[in-house]
């Protein structure tokens, strides 16, 4: 029989008041962590109709669409189909978010939706990597500091040490400049690692032909050194975090460990390679001198860079990805809008572009992803009409320029897809109708997605394509349908 303490405070054992404080401390960190409910229709409300706080663009009983921005919001009323501007507050002011840098640096190095987002432990994990980064770029500098020294640079104390300094700020801008685009590029390389991949490494070649390019005029080493230094950190923030994808990807038995061991395995034979080969071109150019040996490196150093990026264009070519981002996703429907078919994986990613031109892009510009209700105030009536026809979830209106996709805050991947069918058979039918009624042609859309949506998401599930979510990045304000005014 275990020993229980009782407390002095309450009746309760030992263990189990540890384990009530251990929960009471789960529940403040996900209170901290967590951003309020997206879904305010999930969340309680009050017992009493008179407890209840009436949002200031709230005027009468009627239904209403209301869409949020950060300092004001906009409510479409649905039976003049007028649009209501309100500010919230004084956008002059600074927020208390911003006013917490804590806050502000927690947020840009956990993910999104943490603690819920992730695996327990992910905290700690977190604290001993940035640990480890901390003391191993520590011992960097010593090391570069020491090799300088080494070079014949202390015979002359100051010489050395202005070198030194050039050297650890050069790093330093660089390393700042990588962290900056890993917080900001993170969703973007999700819903396109091939694209950055490629994006990335020839960043990094970029910035080996600044270095070679030093040798111009050393006296602006700092110049040179810090322009390659924020190229390579970069391409490092862009291809690093893709390369992560790709080794998820190959994975096909949960064995992501062992995939990305060998992954390291394949690094460091690659490394050692490459590495030799740099010292035998090396020891041939420093045989020359002047301007013979800077054209020299130049001529070595392009064609090193050109198979460089075709092996990286031949690498990301293998990869499989089920995922549907818009490239792929427009691949897909446009072969069911022709012939409906839905192509498998192997034949989408083949045909998928790394630059960025082509149909995809140019989709973008005719069709506006997650609109607000401001910039299609003028076809209001169409979201009335809409709404109307039971569409809660997503709208899509035409203005007879482009085609606006509007999204509401429940929207789930189900939604989404069945907008973007919405939106690209719309599309279709005004190139077809370019003389029709613009109603029209909105009502005809929304019939034929409501007859084929169910059929191509399971088309999808057949063809061997991951439904369960959809890499398009979508930082817009969303709407909500207040049924009651309230």
């Amino acid at each position: 029989m275990p020993i229980c303490f009782a407390s002095p405070f309450t009746n309760l054992p030992f263990h189990l008041k540890y384990r009530a404080a251990t929960a009471k401390r789960r529940e403040y960190r996900c209170k901290f962590f967590q951003s309020a409910d997206p879904n305010p229709a999930s969340s309680p409300r009050p017992a009493s109709t008179s407890a209840r706080k009436k949002h200031p663009l709230q005027t009468s009983s009627e239904p209403t669409i209301i869409e949020h921005s950060k300092d004001s919001a906009y409510q479409l009323d649905l039976r003049t189909a007028t649009l209501q501007h309100v500010v919230l507050r004084d956008s002059s002011k600074r927020s208390t978010a911003t006013l917490n840098p804590i806050r502000n640096i927690l947020a840009s190095l956990l993910p999104t939706g943490y603690p819920a987002t992730v695996q327990p432990g992910y905290l700690y994990w977190t604290i001993w990597h940035i640990g480890r980064h901390i003391f191993r770029q520590s011992y960097y500098v010593l090391g570069t500091t020491s090799l300088l020294s080494s070079l014949g640079l202390s015979t002359s104390k100051s010489l050395a040490v202005g070198v030194t300094v050039k050297w650890v700020l050069k790093d330093g801008i660089g390393m700042g400049t990588k962290f900056l685009l890993s917080t900001s590029l993170a969703r973007l390389v999700d819903a396109d690692p091939k694209r950055f991949r490629m994006l990335g490494d020839t960043m990094m070649a970029c910035s080996a032909l600044v270095e070679i390019l030093s040798i111009l005029n050393p006296r602006y080493f700092l110049v040179f050194g810090t322009i390659a230094g924020l190229l390579r950190e970069a391409g490092g923030a862009m291809s690093g975090p893709a390369y992560r994808v790709f080794l998820d990807s190959f994975a096909g038995n949960n064995n992501i460990g062992d995939v990305s061991s060998r992954g390291e395995a394949q690094v460091v034979i690659g490394n050692l390679l490459g590495l030799g080969l740099g010292v035998m071109i090396r020891h041939q150019l420093d045989a020359l001198q002047g301007g013979i040996r800077l054209f020299g490196t130049v001529s070595a150093f392009v064609p090193l860079a050109g198979m460089h990026l075709f092996c990286t264009r031949n690498a990301v070519g293998t990869v499989r990805l089920r995922t549907l981002n818009w490239q792929r996703v427009n691949t897909v429907i446009d072969a069911y809008l022709s012939d409906e078919t839905i192509p498998d994986v192997e034949t989408v990613n083949r045909l998928e572009r790394l630059l960025p031109f082509g149909k995809a892009r140019a989709l973008r510009k005719r069709i506006v992803l997650g609109a607000s209700l401001k910039e299609f105030e003028h076809v209001a009536d169409q979201m009335v009409e809409m709404l109307q026809e039971q569409c809660k979830n997503v709208i899509v209106v035409y203005d007879g320029s482009v085609v606006g996709l509007l999204i509401g805050v429940d929207a789930d991947v189900q939604d989404m897809f069945f907008g973007l069918m919405w939106a690209r058979k719309l599309v279709a039918l005004v190139h077809t109708k370019e003389t029709a009624e613009q109603k029209q042609m909105v009502r005809e859309s929304l019939e034929w997605t409501r007859e084929h949506h169910h059929v191509v998401m399971k088309l999808l599930n057949l063809r061997g394509w991951s439904t369960e979510k959809l890499l398009i990045p979508t930082e817009t304000p969303r709407y909500r349908v207040s049924p009651d005014g309230q």
